[in-house]
């Protein structure tokens, strides 16, 4: 009896350390995807933020529909990483392909930008210019802009230990950013069958709100009569990862140039982002040019409205 009692006992201690072992995997597997869905969220929330702290006003949308996999999230792993460096790696066309990313644009600096782009002539417009000669505008990276910690020894990795990815999709003619978790056995799936962590965990980033910017001049000068033409040059902050072996990021001001004929309104509804942002609005007319001072201007989603008065250069 003595033995069969034994047996007994050892039987139900190994049950006892099966059930453990069982429901201490099972914890640490919910504990791991828990981990994924906050850091997946934080994640989507910092990118589809438009307001003045958000990577978009920083440096506009970051993942760009015609970069590859590799290239776009070694854009995320720009923004999410503390240190000086990220390494970043996805699988693409059979292979894996390694960005190494060296921060070298500071954290936000004051930058300038001439008034007139050099690709854009206009006669005797110094007269306008040597008033004001540049705009400046603050930029650079000022994250990090997700709390939770996404960056482990220099990659980008989710709860289970793995990268996470970034693709774009295309749907309905739409173009859908994704943030891509392959869970636990880190294998791409296709029609999910199985439940996640086993299956693929993704996110789609909603594209920031639409923006618009109404521009309204006035000009007290009679001689302001047609024909005539409105320009306005936007200057906004912007990001570029250089192919140079280690990728390296490079900040600097981007500039568009609209314009308008015979008319002292002008509305730009693409090509903006949100945040702080400067204008340079002035008019031409057979050689004559009438201009404001440059203005800075707060975009938010929805529409917004620039106001100013043109006057002429002495």
């Amino acid at each position: 009896m003595t033995l069969v009692e034994l047996l007994v006992v050892l039987v139900i201690l190994a049950s006892l350390a099966i059930s453990v072992a069982i429901s201490s995997g099972g914890s640490l597997d919910r504990a791991r995807e828990e981990r994924t869905r906050r850091q997946g969220e934080a994640m989507r929330d910092a990118l589809e933020r438009a307001d003045g702290l958000s990577i978009v006003s920083d440096m506009g949308p970051l993942l760009d529909p015609s970069a590859t996999e590799a290239q776009n999230l070694g854009r995320l792993g720009f923004l999410f990483s503390r240190e000086t460096s990220c390494e970043v790696s996805v699988d693409e066309a059979g292979g894996t392909a390694t960005t190494n990313l060296l921060k070298l644009a500071p954290p936000f600096v004051s930058m300038t930008a001439p008034l007139i782009p050099t690709n854009m002539s206009f006669a005797n417009i110094f007269e306008l210019t040597n008033k004001y000669p540049s705009v400046s505008l603050g930029c650079g990276w000022r994250g990090p802009y997700c709390n939770e910690r996404v960056v482990q020894d220099g990659l980008l990795r989710d709860g289970f230990g793995g990268m996470w990815e970034c693709a774009v999709a295309q749907t309905n003619g739409a173009t859908t950013t994704l943030l891509i978790s392959r869970g636990r056995d880190r294998a791409p799936d296709g029609i999910a069958v199985k439940d996640w962590p086993d299956a693929d965990f993704t996110l789609p980033v909603r594209s920031p709100d639409a923006l618009s910017l109404a521009v309204n001049a006035s000009c007290a000068d009679e001689a302001l009569a047609s024909p005539f033409y409105l320009h306005v040059i936007a200057f906004s902050p912007s990001l570029s990862i250089l192919p140079t072996g280690d990728d390296a990021t490079e900040m600097s001001i981007a500039t568009r140039h609209f314009c308008a004929t015979n008319s002292l309104s002008l509305s730009i509804d693409a090509g903006l982002s949100a945040g702080s942002r400067a204008f340079f609005v002035f008019a031409e007319k057979g050689g004559l040019y009438y201009g404001a001072p440059p203005q800075h201007v707060v975009l938010r989603p929805g529409t917004n409205e620039l106001k100013v008065n043109l006057v002429k250069a002495e």
